[in-house]
C-alpha cells in the first residue's frame, strides 16, 4: 500500500533458534522487515531462514497490538530494528523501535519492544521499554525524545551477552534536542 515504506529498517537474526548441521552447526538466520507506515500505526514482517535460504513462507507479521501494546495513529512502530541475544538462550531477540509512541501526557515519547522466542507461530515474552521504565521515573518519558529512533546491539561489555543501545534524538542534554 502507499505509505508502507516496507524496508525502512532491516534486522537479521537468529530468531528462532534453528540451526543446520552438516560438517559443523551454523544458524539459520531470520530477516525483520520494518513497514512502519503500514495502516498508519507501523509494522514488522519477519521471514525465516530455511536450509535453502529466506523465503516469504513461514513468516509472521507483528504490530504492536499483536504483541500486547496498542498502536495509535503516526507511531512508526517498525522504523528501527536490531537483533541481539541478551539473555544467552542462542536465539537472538528482535527489537523494535517505535519512535513517535506516546506514553503518559507526552507526545512523541517513543517506545522500544524487545520480542523474545520468536517463531512463525508465536513468542516468548515481550518487554517494552521506555526511558521511564529504565531509570523507575516517569517522569524521564518526555515529549518529542523520539526514545527508539536508532538501535544496535553488540556486546560491548565483553561479557558474553548482547548489549542494546538505544538512540534518543530528541532528549535535552544541556540543551533542547541535543540527543542521547
Amino acid at each position: 500500500e502507499q505509505y508502507d515504506h516496507f524496508g525502512a529498517a532491516l534486522a537479521s537474526g537468529n530468531f528462532d533458534g534453528d540451526e543446520r548441521c552438516t560438517d559443523a552447526c551454523r544458524p539459520l538466520d531470520d530477516l525483520a522487515i520494518g513497514a512502519p507506515g503500514e495502516d498508519d500505526e507501523g509494522a514488522v514482517m519477519v521471514v525465516f531462514g530455511s536450509e535453502n535460504g529466506v523465503a516469504t513462507s513461514p513468516s509472521t507479521y507483528l504490530r504492536q497490538g499483536s504483541l500486547g501494546g496498542s498502536g495509535e495513529a503516526f507511531d512508526q512502530f517498525g522504523l528501527a530494528l536490531a537483533a541481539g541475544d541478551f539473555d544467552g538462550d542462542l536465539a537472538d531477540e528482535l527489537v523494535i523501535g517505535n519512535p513517535f509512541e506516546n506514553l503518559g501526557a507526552g507526545i512523541d515519547t517513543g517506545e522500544v519492544t524487545v520480542v523474545s522466542q520468536l517463531t512463525a507461530a508465536s513468542h516468548g515474552p515481550v518487554t517494552f521499554l521506555s526511558q521511564g521504565s529504565i531509570f523507575g521515573n516517569p517522569a524521564y518519558d518526555e515529549t518529542n525524545d523520539k526514545f527508539g529512533s536508532a538501535l544496535a546491539a553488540a556486546d560491548f561489555d565483553r561479557d558474553g551477552a548482547d548489549d542494546l543501545v538505544i538512540g534518543i534524538p530528541g532528549e535535552d542534554v544541556g540543551g533542547v534536542g541535543r540527543g542521547g
